[in-house]
Order: C-alpha cells, then structure tokens, then sequence
C-alpha cells in the first residue's frame, strides 16, 4: 500500500475562513457554487531517537493554504475547476535537525527559508459521476492513503472518477502517475518507501498505480466493499471489508472484517512479494466511550 507510518507529533490545524469568489462570468452554478478556503497550519515536530546515532530532528513551521473549489457549468456535462496554492515559512531550523518533512531541504543541507507550490486540477459531472484530473489529493481508500501528517499533505498527478448512478453503490476507479511529496515542489516517479525494508529491492519505480472499487451499502447497517490495486510490474492488491454498526442497548455495536491480499505483478521489480492479512474487529460505544477487540493474523512468505 502506498502508505507512511507517523511518528507521535503535535499538530495545531484550524480552517480559518470561508467566503465566496468570483470566477469567469458564466450565468451557472460555475459560480454559484463557487467557494474559497484559507487554512493555517502551524506544526512543530521534534523526533529524539535516542538509541543509535540518528540524529535528532526538529523543526518548527507555518503553512498557508488557500483552497479555490469551483462550482461546473451547466448542461449535461459540467465542467469545473478547483486549486490549491501552498507556502511554508521556515520558523525554525538547523543544519542537522533538518528532515521532519516539514521544509523543504537544499542541497547543502539546510531547509530553506519558504517553499510554495501550487496544484490545479479540472473536473467533469454528468448525473451522479464526478470525474477529477489533474494534481489530486485522493480520498483515503483500503489500497491508497495520501499521507496528510506534515504541512501540507502528499498529492499525485492522474485522474479519479467516482460514481453514484446505482442506488447504495458506489464504484471508485482511477490511475496516479507521479508524486509529489509533502514539503516537495516538484513530481517524482511513484517509489517504493524504503521504511522498514519490508521489499527485497528498494527504490523500484513504477509508471503508473492503478485501482479500482465497489463499495455497497446493502443495508443500511452494512457496507460491504471490495477495492483492488496494482502498482505496474511491482505489486497487485485486493482488499475485501466488510462493516457494520448498529444500536445495540443504550449503545453502538460494530464490526470490522478486512481480508488483504497481496503479491508481486509484472516484472516483479520490488522482488517477491507474498502476504495476506486477516482483521477483525468488534467494539461497542457508548456516551463517548469505546472499547474494541481487535484480532490480526498475517499469513505470506512477505511482509
């Protein structure tokens, strides 16, 4: 999966205001719909290792994000655009603490003093079917978790389309073809982490990831979902999951069933991959209060 792990950090992030835009003059939703937000992150991130001889990272941060959605035109095919333009200031930092993700480092070593970036992407809706191109950050899904944890959050360049023409079902499908990394400013190709060495050959690169899903809600206490992915000539996934939550008592009980399946695909340019991973869950809450059981059972020749 396409996926980080986060280390304990703090975090302070707060939307601070929404208002209307002006955009081209169309007589439409185009504009009526139209919205901007500017978000505030302030983020300070200290990471002591303590054992070994890694050394400390610490930085400190203030990110500016100012988010232009668009409504679409009318007709049958409306047509829109939204974007997101980013800046980091560095407010504080030093050679050999540099690294957190938070700034973006130069060449010598040393985090530069700002960053900016901008993503834009276009969108098309028809009925019930949006259809998104362009810089994306994706939604979370069971093959795919755009990484959010520092300033600004990971996006990918590619398309995304989501359909809700069926009644309780909807159908996700879309192609990634390039990065770009949280405190990056330009793309690079789709890589496996290196993190934990849970592949035989790091650094392998991929054209494109792919991935598709159905998620059906058959009642309306149950949501049965299948998603499947496959990073080219690398590794090809299926995740199946099945979620209930019902009034149970003066409570909530839930349940969460997950089945992944994962092998290498193609060419096999990260070695051989072999997992699969059986999750259950049951918890109930009440008042504000949960308790869960939780069991996994992780079978496979790979991690």
């Amino acid at each position: 999966m396409l996926s980080q792990s986060l280390p304990r950090q703090w975090v302070r992030h707060s939307p601070l205001l929404c208002a209307s835009i002006l955009a081209i003059p169309v007589k439409a939703e185009l504009l009526e719909d139209s919205s901007a937000r500017l978000e505030l992150r302030n983020y300070y991130f200290n990471r002591d290792y303590r054992e070994g001889t890694a050394p400390t990272r610490e930085e400190w941060a203030q990110g500016f994000l100012l988010r232009l959605d668009s409504g679409f035109t009318e007709g049958s095919l409306g047509v829109g655009a939204d974007a997101i333009g980013m800046l980091g200031i560095k407010l504080d930092s030093a050679p050999g603490r540099t690294g957190t993700g938070l700034l973006k480092v130069a060449r010598n070593g040393r985090a530069e003093d700002d960053y900016s970036k901008l993503a834009l992407a276009g969108k098309l809706k028809t009925s019930k079917t949006l259809f998104k191109f362009g810089t994306l950050v994706p939604p979370v899904l069971p093959t795919l978790r755009p990484n959010d944890g520092r300033l600004f959050a990971q996006m990918f360049e590619g398309g995304l389309l989501t359909s809700n023409e069926i009644e309780d079902l909807e159908f996700t499908a879309g192609r990634l073809s390039r990065v770009l990394q949280r405190n990056a400013t330009q793309y690079t190709p789709l890589t496996l982490s290196p993190l934990n060495r849970r592949f035989e050959k790091l650094g392998a690169t991929a054209e494109h990831f792919d991935m598709a899903g159905l998620d059906y809600r058959f009642h309306k206490q149950w949501l049965a979902r299948v998603h499947v992915a496959q990073l080219q000539d690398i590794y090809r996934q299926q995740v199946f999951t099945l979620v209930n939550k019902s009034p149970w008592g003066a409570g909530t009980f839930s349940s969460d069933l997950r089945l992944s399946l994962m092998n290498d695909y193609g060419n096999a340019k990260g070695g051989k991959i072999d997992n699969r991973a059986l999750q259950g869950l049951l918890g109930y809450a009440y008042k504000g209060h949960s308790l869960g059981l939780t069991y996994q059972r992780m079978l496979g020749d790979t991690g």
